[in-house]
């Protein structure tokens, strides 16, 4: 089926631009078609104009929830002129200042004291490492990789860390203040060598393209053999979007344009070349989705230059846990998917 591309109508500095979108009539993966499951949506984290939907795929073994209309591809770096991997700063900007310190020092603090005394040290540590804990370190490149500091995090763990990335400005980042190789451009567009990498990974990039298939069929191409690739992707089918709905955070239109289950997420997959996987979910980062949610569902929006409230906070914190304990009787609701596979 043919997709016209269409105009939205974004202010750009002192004039004005039109992001450009297309349609997506039927299922990317089975060609079913879909029924809405939210109308109306607008970017409730940086503002972009415009007004989206999302589909669900009819068909239940597939299920598939994807943007309809979506940017595309030449214009979509419109919706990131603002986004937080720009730089090395945190998502949420504070006034600088002795008190802004202690009370970011406190919350660290904090934190690990809950990691410890709720016995998800582990569990977090093994997420933030891409759960490579467990296997000799190599030659790993991470796509999409931001503003780097997951890189670097793998490098001090002895990995040979490469990354790749479109964002110029985070690309600069990465290079001059962490001091990584980062190769900028789109991975298909590189020519990186075949067979080069023992390891990939991908942090909640795979929602954002266009063709996941292809990516991670790219990503199979580069990794030797034997090589592992781990990605992770917000969880359409987790604890978060069955309580927060239209107001999750993970939906995040326009950027995200997929949203996969574990199920859906083992097609892809099995469709770029992988046969040796396997796919679950975790609820290691249940509270940074869920604060964000609970800002949406109470104001309509995040403020990405404020850090959260601390009732925000603690009913985050809350449900941590809860969607900790949830899981233990639903193993597929964990707030992320999980995807490792072999080639």
């Amino acid at each position: 089926m043919s997709q016209t591309p269409t105009k939205l109508l974004i202010p750009e500095g002192p004039g004005e631009h039109h992001l450009e979108t297309e349609p997506v009539h039927t299922c990317p993966l089975c060609g079913s078609s879909g029924d809405p499951l939210y109308e109306g949506l607008t970017d409730r984290l940086y503002g972009v104009p415009g007004q989206w939907r999302i589909q669900k795929c009819r068909s239940e073994p597939c299920g598939l929830l994807w943007l309809d209309p979506r940017p595309t591809l030449r214009d979509i770096g419109r919706a990131y002129a603002e986004y937080f991997t720009h730089d090395g700063r945190s998502r949420n900007k504070v006034r600088p200042g002795l008190f802004s310190r202690i009370a970011e020092l406190r919350g660290r603090f904090l934190r690990k004291l809950w990691l410890v005394g709720t016995g998800q040290k582990h569990v977090r540590r093994a997420a933030d490492l891409m759960y490579l804990d467990g296997i000799k370190p190599g030659r790993l490149l991470e796509i999409g990789c931001g503003n780097g500091r997951r890189l670097a995090q793998l490098r001090d763990h002895g990995w040979q860390v490469e990354g790749q990335e479109v964002d110029a400005k985070a690309a600069q980042f990465a290079r001059e203040r962490l001091g990584l190789t980062v190769h900028e451009g789109l991975i298909t567009d590189l020519d990186l060598e075949p067979e080069s990498y023992d390891a990939i990974i991908l942090s909640h990039v795979i929602e954002h393209v266009h063709d996941p298939i292809g990516l991670l069929a790219e990503a199979r191409r580069l990794l030797k053999p034997k090589g592992v690739l781990t990605a992770t992707t917000p969880n359409a089918v987790g604890l978060g979007h069955r309580v927060f709905g239209v107001n999750w955070y993970g939906l995040d239109s326009p950027r995200h344009l997929f949203l996969f289950s574990p199920r859906t997420l083992d097609t892809v997959a099995r469709r770029a070349g992988f046969d040796d996987l396997r796919t679950w979910t975790t609820a290691a980062h249940a509270s940074a989705i869920a604060t964000p949610s609970l800002a949406i569902q109470t104001k309509g929006r995040v403020d990405m230059n404020t850090r959260p409230t601390m009732d925000r906070l603690l009913a985050g914190t809350a449900f941590q846990l809860w969607a900790q304990q949830y899981q233990k009787f639903d193993p597929n609701s964990g707030e992320e998917c999980v995807l490792q596979a072999t080639k």
